[in-house]
């Protein structure tokens, strides 16, 4: 995953603004995909185990 999810959370939120929803709504879901998937070698990245993570997961 990013280092930085909430950099695409505000980048979504920035988009929708714009009048951009279309393309908000698809850096959501990829960041949503990319906030989901498990790599095992990776320590866990849950977006309830880090502040950031759960910001930008339940940024509209």
């Amino acid at each position: 995953m990013s280092a930085a999810p909430l950099l695409k959370a505000a980048l979504a939120r920035n988009l929708q603004a714009q009048g951009r929803a279309d393309e908000a709504q698809r850096l959501r879901d990829a960041l949503r995909r990319e906030m989901r998937s498990i790599h095992l070698r990776r320590r866990l990245q849950h977006p309830l185990l880090a502040p950031e993570q759960a910001l930008a997961w339940l940024s509209p």
